[in-house]
């Protein structure tokens, strides 16, 4: 018992110490009462006064007498004490690479002068899961995880991360409940906080539309108005008897067309039977690629593909994200992408994605750690990112002070229609079975299975969803 005691106050000194060495708490400010050092840590008074006189020993700390316990104003912190949390990240990646986590990181640096941010790419191709695992059987030990949902469903273990919760209880009150609540497969707490994410959304080149005379999409249109759109914009420019123009460009990603089957009613009881919803979905793919001809399928070779054709301008249209398209700006683009509301069905529904920080057991810094997610997800850090990049914030009431309500509904990230919103790891936790739905589309892309086959075949793999 008395080791316990013993453990307790002297790891809120070294809590304590490190604020004071990391500038959070500067030479010739307080410290917080004992009373509130009390509540925080849940410690008895008798403890914390002894991680106090460890600290006053040390020469950290004095106490005024009527006033509290401040850090000594002639303390100058030596540079070996400061510290350096290392956070680990796949490269490239433009959130990390850009204003976005700059700006983050600049807030943090102003709340803590003496703290070294560090980042530890891994390469973009490397299996996220399996570069962690070797990480941490090298020793290497980071303090942070930044990763993409997607990198996040494919992890098999979490239990080497902390429940975030418990610490940061009320700053994660602000968030969007769906991308707190629907990133968590399990009930083995909250592991990661987003700090950033997308809706899949319509994007579209005004600059075709115009120059074919082609009406551009506004808030009324409709599938049909889409599909005919698709079609009237896609053309042979050379006079070869080819199309070398499309309306539209598809990925077979299943993050991009499972927004058609969302529209259609994938998950909203009242749409119709299940199988009814997976035909009309086939069906609707189907007629854009293979009976309009309106649409180029297109498997893009890595992620932020130089050859995408919508990027190109060479498709009118395509589904993409925020961090997509900040991408495709940061590189150059001939011409300013439009956003258009989403026409598939009659649902208001698409897939999210975002971007969370999450902490391992491991970390040295697991208070700056802390210290960070909450700077990353303050209001006020948030506003910034959202005005100096693309990304949507995860604070709703950012994204309605900042953004035109009519834009954050064509996103389908206004507040009423979160709801409705879903991750990919929400309609597929088994992630086999997804991977299983992927690699038996095949034939279904290249037109020589049927739709009313396909969608059999989808009802064989996944009888229900979830």
């Amino acid at each position: 018992m008395e080791n316990e005691k013993q453990f307790r106050y002297s790891k809120l000194a070294g809590i304590l110490k490190d604020q004071i060495y990391s500038g959070y708490i500067k030479p010739g400010e307080y410290l917080p009462s004992e009373h509130q050092l009390c509540y925080q840590y849940s410690l008895s008074r008798t403890s914390v006064r002894k991680s106090l006189e460890q600290l006053a020993a040390e020469g950290l700390i004095i106490k005024k007498v009527g006033a509290g316990t401040m850090v000594d104003p002639a303390l100058q912190v030596p540079k070996e004490q400061n510290r350096t949390l290392h956070i680990l990240a796949t490269s490239p990646h433009y959130f990390i690479e850009n204003d976005g986590f700059a700006a983050i990181e600049n807030a943090f640096k102003r709340q803590y002068p003496h703290v070294n941010v560090k980042l530890l790419k891994l390469s973009g191709d490397t299996h996220f899961d399996e570069a962690l695992r070797k990480h941490h059987e090298n020793g290497l030990h980071p303090d942070l995880v930044f990763c993409h949902d997607s990198q996040l469903t494919g992890m098999e273990d979490l239990s080497m991360f902390l429940d975030l919760e418990p610490d940061l209880g009320d700053a994660l009150s602000p968030l969007h409940p769906e991308l707190l609540n629907g990133i968590h497969r399990d009930s083995s707490g909250k592991k990661a906080v987003p700090i950033t994410f997308s809706t899949v959304f319509l994007v579209y080149n005004p600059d075709l539309f115009e120059s074919r005379h082609v009406a551009k999409p506004d808030t009324g249109w409709s599938s049909s108005d889409f599909l005919e759109a698709a079609e009237q914009l896609t053309f042979d420019s050379n006079g070869d008897g080819i199309p070398d123009q499309y309306g539209f460009t598809l990925s077979p990603w299943i993050n991009r067309w499972l927004p058609f089957a969302l529209q259609h009613g994938l998950m909203n009881p009242d749409a119709g039977s299940y199988e009814d919803v997976l035909s009309e979905t086939c069906t609707f793919i189907h007629e854009l690629l293979y009976t309009k001809k309106g649409a180029l399928l297109f498997a893009p070779f890595s992620k932020w593909s130089a050859d995408q054709p919508f990027k190109n301008g060479k498709a009118a249209m395509t589904l993409t994200t925020t961090f997509e398209l900040s991408a495709w700006r940061n590189e150059g683009l001939p011409f300013e992408p439009e956003i258009a509301p989403l026409p598939f069905g009659n649902v208001p529904s698409t897939i999210i994605s975002s971007n969370s920080l999450l902490i391992p057991h491991s970390s040295s810094h697991e208070e700056l750690a802390l210290a960070f997610i909450r700077t990353a997800i303050d209001p006020d850090v948030q506003r910034q990112i959202i005005e100096t990049t693309d990304f949507l914030s995860v604070v709703p009431e950012v994204n309605e002070a900042a953004k035109p309500a009519a834009l954050l509904k064509a996103l389908n990230a206004s507040h009423d229609r979160m709801a409705y919103n879903y991750y990919v790891n929400e309609l597929f936790p088994d992630v086999s079975v997804m991977e299983e739905l992927s690699s038996q589309m095949t034939f279904f892309w290249l037109g020589l299975e049927t739709a009313s086959a396909f969608s059999r075949k989808w009802k064989r793999i996944v009888p229900r969803m979830v």
